[in-house]
């Protein structure tokens, strides 16, 4: 899919629509599995869904969620879709994946995975996670600077704030501290 989502530009019909027309005959030409051949087909085809919702859409109007995530369907396509948008979105200009961007598909990437594995947030959420969060700092102050530790427990999703137990957030936030400052 990451190869060939573009490879049907210049042609006057919609550059969608004719690879998935390419997809679904080099997926025959390959031997793909139905399986395979449905992800393939899918990809190509809906590879701009994502980011148009993104950018496009009321991200906390749970109906767009919901129609978002019909439109996917599993986790495994969500996952690839994922991929697939932000690789595409990076790879169109160096700069072209701006934070705001990145910020957006992740928000629709968790708001969608939540959704999808049923640990959609309930009524209580945002103070039940800032409790979550409010425990995590108590437990990690000795080990990372509280401004840093702010920041990452800010940017960490619900969902994985209620699923991830305390030693393995220690654990992901010293592989991230670990990374070159400079950026990935």
């Amino acid at each position: 899919a990451l190869l060939l989502h573009d490879i049907g530009k210049g042609f006057e019909e919609d550059h969608s629509e004719v690879v998935k027309r390419l997809a679904e005959e080099l997926a025959t030409l390959l031997g793909l599995g139905d399986h395979e051949r449905s992800q393939l087909v899918f990809l190509v085809h809906k590879h701009l869904v994502m980011a148009h919702v993104s950018q496009r859409r009321d991200l906390s109007d749970a109906a767009t969620i919901l129609q978002f995530v019909r439109t996917v369907g599993t986790v495994e396509t969500l996952r690839m879709l994922y991929v697939l948008t932000v690789a595409d979105t990076e790879a169109v200009a160096p700069g072209s994946l701006t934070p705001w961007k990145e910020s957006l598909l992740t928000e629709l990437y968790s708001r969608s995975m939540e959704e999808l594995t049923g640990a959609a947030p309930v009524a209580d959420e945002g103070a039940r996670v800032e409790a979550i969060r409010a425990e995590l700092r108590t437990k990690l102050a000795a080990g990372f600077d509280a401004p840093w530790l702010q920041v990452q427990l800010a940017a960490m999703p619900a969902a994985y704030l209620r699923t991830t137990p305390s030693g393995d957030v220690a654990a992901h936030l010293l592989a991230v501290r670990g990374f070159d400052p400079r950026g990935v």
